[in-house]
């Protein structure tokens, strides 16, 4: 993975403006359409893709909510809340408030944190 490797020779830092560009960018990669991810990357669900990557059959890249989660943390500034709450909200319009899962818990919080900025 890039940023890992660009941070790990300490040519890129772990924190700031600059790794959460970079992992921006990343997630904004992923067509904008659940579907088409799934599509893309050959699963049935969020939950079948996310163990292919803990079981190591996609690399941690392929994990657009990880990639957003790591530049919140990197750079918590309002587009990077904006971009993870979008995502968020995609994600919940397609499974359902009820099959939501883990995205329908983050949409919740997110929205009023998207509310402050």
């Amino acid at each position: 993975m890039v940023p890992h490797c660009a941070t790990a020779t300490g040519l890129l830092s772990t924190t700031g403006p600059e790794i959460a560009r970079v992992l921006l960018h990343m997630a904004n990669l992923f067509p904008a359409d659940p579907e088409a991810v799934l599509d893309t990357l050959e699963v049935e669900s969020e939950q079948q893709l996310r163990r292919r990557i803990r079981t190591g059959s996609y690399r941690p890249v392929f994990d657009r909510t990880a990639l957003l989660e790591r530049a919140r943390v990197a750079d918590p500034v309002p587009q990077v809340y904006r971009a993870l709450v979008a995502h968020y909200d995609q994600w919940v319009t397609r499974n359902g408030p009820s099959r939501g899962g883990v995205m329908a818990t983050y949409t919740s919080a997110g929205s009023r944190a998207s509310a402050l900025f």
